[in-house]
């Protein structure tokens, strides 16, 4: 049987993309989608897309850059 995941949104979409970047999809140096490409893709609001990279930001995955985009940082 498998399991309910309760968590908030922005949540369960920061794993997702923290997963993302650990596999390589999106390596050390690379821009990745800003808040807006985030959000249509994973058909969340905006404000949820900005919770979650918020959430790899303050991990250290990723740097956000005003007005040159999100970078990813490191891996792991």
């Amino acid at each position: 049987m498998e399991t309910l995941d309760l968590s908030p949104a922005f949540v369960r979409l920061a794993r997702h993309l923290e997963a993302q970047i650990v596999e390589g999809v999106w390596l050390p140096g690379q821009l990745i989608p800003g808040e807006v490409a985030i959000a249509e893709r994973f058909r969340v609001s905006v404000g949820t897309a900005r919770k979650a990279l918020d959430v790899l930001s303050g991990r250290r995955l990723i740097e956000r850059r005003r007005g040159r985009g999100t970078i990813v940082t490191r891996a792991t």
